[in-house]
């Protein structure tokens, strides 16, 4: 499982960067993106057991902040697209409610592990269940308003842009952990940080906001 969850990821994380790199049109753009978002989430099935058997909390909280914005930028796309009704509907409620529950528990074990042992590193459990938090009230707040085509593209462009931060970030964990010494949680928070600024000024380039 850990060896078709590096397979998997690896080449999602080159689909990713392709798909971020492409031009914004139809064809290689398009599928590159929908291998980065198969690839993600059948490595997240992949090394769900794993991480959960070693009690690898830090990447149980960034497996859930991609997974969740994968879900939801591949159908604020739909919607862009209109072959997916605006209206929430299952997937949705069982999305939100999961990733929710999934934030609060991350929220109190970081908590409780900066409380009794004082480690920065903990506060990495911290920020990913707040930036779960900022995604679902974004979401939530979507389903009570009429949201335009342009922004079901901004949700799009942010959401697989945050995705693929997660995966640079799981490839840096893996790869250079230990070499950052008390440094360390620059790794789990950089490379997302750097990827929401990005999808952001993407956003911003093309005049959806």
């Amino acid at each position: 499982m850990i060896a078709a969850h590096g397979g998997l990821g690896a080449a999602a994380l080159v689909a990713g960067l392709g798909a971020a790199l492409l031009p914004k049109r139809p064809g290689a753009h398009v599928w590159a993106g929908r291998l980065f978002s198969v690839g993600m989430l059948l490595s997240l099935v992949a090394i769900s057991v794993p991480i959960v058997r070693r009690a690898n909390v830090f990447m149980i909280g960034l497996g859930m902040v991609a997974w969740f914005a994968i879900i939801e930028g591949w159908r604020a796309l739909r919607r862009f697209r209109g072959t997916l009704q605006t209206a929430p509907d299952l997937v949705d409620y069982l999305a939100v409610g999961l990733t929710a529950a999934a934030a609060l528990w991350l929220a109190a074990f970081g908590m409780q592990g900066v409380l009794r042992s004082g480690n920065p590193l903990f506060l990495v459990c911290l920020a990913f269940s707040g930036l779960a938090a900022v995604l679902l009230t974004a979401a939530v707040k979507r389903w009570r308003r009429d949201v335009s085509r342009p922004e079901w593209l901004a949700v799009h462009i942010g959401h697989m842009s945050g995705a693929l931060g997660a995966a640079v970030t799981a490839a840096s964990v893996v790869n250079l952990e230990g070499l950052f010494g008390s440094m360390q949680w620059v790794l789990w928070v950089g490379p997302t940080l750097i990827s929401t600024v990005l999808g952001q000024r993407a956003i911003r380039a093309r005049g959806l906001t």
